[in-house]
């Protein structure tokens, strides 16, 4: 922070600290200039770096102070709290910035510690077009015209609000039939989230036409990448829920996410098979088959065909000690672990409690 302050031209711009809403509208209506909102909290960093750094950069300073009657809220106090109140669900993290005309009516909302050639560019893009107030009440009207969805959609990339992206854009797309999604324009909108749901119709369409999503993409390996770590991850989720519940109904719920999960994996994408190695192993376990769940997991595991994931490891090693009864298939679950616990080195202690249900149900064999 010194030695930014020693590079760039310093000039203090004059922000009403905290005051009554009401108070700077007026002064804005009296100045004729719009409104620059800096909220923050006293515990964030970057909203210090933003105050201290970034506004008084005298290229940043001079438009603030030029085009704007500027004022800071403390969310987290009374008349802070009270701004955010007129503008509900805007200030998903701190530092928010809003931008609203003389009345109130919002004009444009960004987020982020942003340098300063970042801000203003963002800040003047915001102004050019149709100000946010008018493209939200257009929207709620109806209007679905393209241009006015992308610039909607740009309002919320600059907030960081995913929810509201995904929704919009989704809604968008709908409109079409599926193979739209190939249309460069609507692919640029829906294509940053829309593999990210591995049990929509619109996760299955991109695997059933890898190839051609790959052009549209224009980077073949990254869209795989996504689609691997979507799938992995919800992997990851069915995981967690068979560790932490033996609940028969939750257990049951389970079965037809592991079937889509499943469909997804036999697509042709970069470790695919091994997801689907781990499903069918949770799907043997799920179907309460041990002879079946000991098979898959050992020829998996020979084959090194696993994701070494302790977690997973613990799960299905605590389920073949509660459920087998041959003493020499126990055995060699219980060399397999041992070896697995010495190879995790000082993690192996994550797996220390099967390792002890393992040895007792062995003892009383």
């Amino acid at each position: 922070g010194m030695i930014t302050l020693s590079v760039f031209p310093q000039k203090k711009v004059s922000f009403l600290d905290n005051e009554p809403w009401e108070k700077v509208l007026k002064q804005a209506q009296k100045a004729q200039k719009m409104v620059f909102v800096d909220c923050y909290t006293s515990w964030c960093v970057p909203c210090k770096h933003l105050m201290n750094v970034i506004f008084p950069q005298k290229i940043v300073s001079d438009y603030l102070d030029s085009m704007f009657v500027c004022v800071k809220y403390d969310i987290e106090k009374e008349n802070g709290k009270a701004f955010e109140d007129q503008y509900p669900n805007k200030i998903l993290a701190v530092p928010t910035m809003f931008v609203t005309d003389s009345h109130g009516n919002l004009l444009h909302v960004l987020r982020g510690a942003r340098e300063a050639d970042d801000l203003l560019d963002n800040l003047k893009k915001g102004l050019l077009g149709k100000p946010l107030y008018e493209i939200e009440k257009e929207y709620r009207q109806g209007n679905r015209e393209l241009d006015l969805v992308k610039r909607y959609l740009w309002f919320f990339e600059c907030v960081g609000d995913q929810h509201n992206y995904a929704k919009v854009a989704g809604d968008y797309a709908a409109q079409f039939p599926m193979d739209s999604l190939w249309t460069p324009d609507i692919w640029g909108m829906v294509g940053s989230y829309i593999w990210r749901d591995p049990y929509s119709r619109e996760f299955r369409f991109i695997l059933e036409h890898l190839e051609k999503f790959g052009k549209v993409e224009k980077d073949y390996y990254k869209l795989e990448n996504l689609l691997y770590e979507r799938l992995r991850f919800e992997t990851t989720v069915i995981n967690l829920k068979m560790a932490q519940t033996e609940n028969p109904d939750s257990l049951l719920a389970l079965k037809p996410k592991v079937d889509q999960l499943l469909e997804a994996s036999k697509y042709p994408v970069k470790e695919f098979p091994k997801i689907s190695a781990e499903l069918l192993v949770i799907k043997a376990m799920l179907d309460e088959d041990t002879d079946k769940v000991y098979e898959r997991f050992m020829v998996f595991e020979n084959c090194n065909f696993l994701i070494d994931v302790p977690l997973y490891r613990a799960t299905v090693f605590r389920y073949l000690f509660t459920r087998l009864t041959d003493k020499s298939r126990m055995q060699a679950c219980m060399d397999r672990l041992l070896a697995y616990q010495r190879r995790l080195g000082h993690e192996g202690e994550a797996v220390d409690d099967v390792v002890a249900l393992g040895k007792e149900k062995l003892a009383n064999m």
